[in-house]
């Protein structure tokens, strides 16, 4: 098992050696569109370098009402999620929404969440930030979908005690369900 400072430096040199990045995410978001076009709200993301874009997911989507993070706090490490107007960079320099409409976590069909690895138990490996497991306490794992290639999960990490629980993993072979 790995520290989850040393799989993230793992995760990441996988990552900077991946061919065909762009035909994983096509297959990725193939198999968000089949499994996940008819769902009325879901949390999503905008993909850093590290991370896996599922642009065309919530681009091509007209039936779902998509909202994003927006870093509220760095200090308080909080963040809202927005159905954006506009966007805009924010504290990280990373794209933000702008818009008034805002929604709870827990009131959302499905939340699909960047991972750089998932465990074989299912706990994300993220950025390091702790955003998302601040923001998604207590959310049931059955709504919490991971994204992550198929080199990353699983990921054998330890887990902290904070860390989120993925229902489902999404890989560009697979949907997998986690067992609780």
């Amino acid at each position: 098992m790995l520290e989850k400072s040393k799989a993230r430096l793992l995760a990441r040199t996988i990552l900077k050696s991946l061919l065909e990045k762009e035909a994983i995410e096509k297959a990725i978001v193939n198999i968000l569109q089949k499994e996940f076009s008819k769902l009325c709200s879901a949390l999503v993301y905008s993909a850093l370098p590290y991370e896996i874009s599922i642009r065309d997911f919530y681009t091509e989507n007209t039936y779902t009402k998509f909202f994003f993070p927006k870093v509220i706090s760095i200090p308080n490490k909080t963040m809202e999620f927005i159905s954006p107007v506009t966007w805009q960079k924010g504290a990280y320099g990373i794209l933000e929404p702008v818009g008034k409409e805002k929604i709870s976590p827990q009131e959302v069909e499905m939340i699909f969440l960047p991972c750089l690895g998932v465990n074989s138990k299912g706990f994300r490996l993220g950025q390091g930030g702790g955003f998302y497991d601040r923001a998604l306490r207590g959310c049931p794992s059955s709504k919490l979908v991971g994204i992550t290639f198929s080199q990353l999960f699983p990921l054998d990490f330890l887990e902290e005690s904070h860390d989120i629980k993925m229902g489902r993993v999404i890989t560009e072979k697979n949907l997998i369900f986690i067992e609780n």
